[in-house]
């Protein structure tokens, strides 16, 4: 019984071996493959990384899906995502997070509010404002109301949007004032559409990771 299973060992370490061999040849990947993003990360992160990687392995069959970061984070425990590129922190243990980029979170006005003119408003100031916001469990969300909770202001939202480029394009209209990370707005901001009026201590980061 012992010899028969060394022979059967052999045989599986062998398939493990070929196995390993064939997949670190580093050659071009075949099948589906399913990534999971959030827009941001589809707009102003993916195209170029997903443009080497088309190139790289033409035959793959790639499909992304687009959501928040709770709902990537609910595709991947499903199985129905591969990989996912969504907001840290990652508080599910059942998932290994790595940190890939990181964008200053920027609070954004219209040009013409008052608080635009402010050159330094405090965090009174913007709590008195209304705003726009990502949905509840929205990272970026906590991160910004856990830094006014600590100011003892409560911030007053006028409406909530899961898309930030839906909110990039409200804040112009006089809708609310905005957090938004800063690859989505820079563009706005150089150009004179937005205006930054980021309290004082105001040092958010939102993480990026798969």
């Amino acid at each position: 019984a012992g010899a028969r299973l060394v022979e059967e060992g052999e045989r599986l370490l062998e398939e493990v071996r070929r196995l390993q061999a064939k997949v670190s040849t580093g050659g071009p990947l075949l099948g589906p493959l399913t990534l999971g993003a959030t827009d941001l990360v589809a707009i102003y992160h993916l195209p170029p990384v997903l443009r080497r990687f088309l190139k790289r392995h033409p035959q793959c069959e790639l499909a992304v899906h687009i959501e928040g970061t709770a709902a990537l984070i609910r595709l991947l425990l499903a199985g129905q995502c591969d990989l996912a590129l969504g907001t840290l922190p990652v508080e599910e243990a059942r998932v290994e997070a790595i940190p890939l980029f990181a964008d200053p979170i920027t609070l954004v006005a219209p040009p013409d509010h008052p608080l635009a003119k402010k050159r330094r408003p405090s965090a009174a100031d913007l709590g008195a404002g209304t705003w726009i916001s990502h949905k509840p469990d929205s990272v970026t969300r906590r991160q910004v109301e856990g830094y006014f909770a600590a100011q003892g202001v409560r911030l007053r939202v006028a409406m909530e949007i899961s898309s930030p480029e839906a909110i990039k394009k409200l804040v112009p209209a006089r809708v609310g004032l905005a957090a938004l990370p800063w690859c989505s707005v820079r563009r706005e901001v150089r150009e004179g559409r937005l205006r930054v009026v980021n309290p004082p201590g105001f040092r958010l980061v939102r993480g990026g990771g798969g």
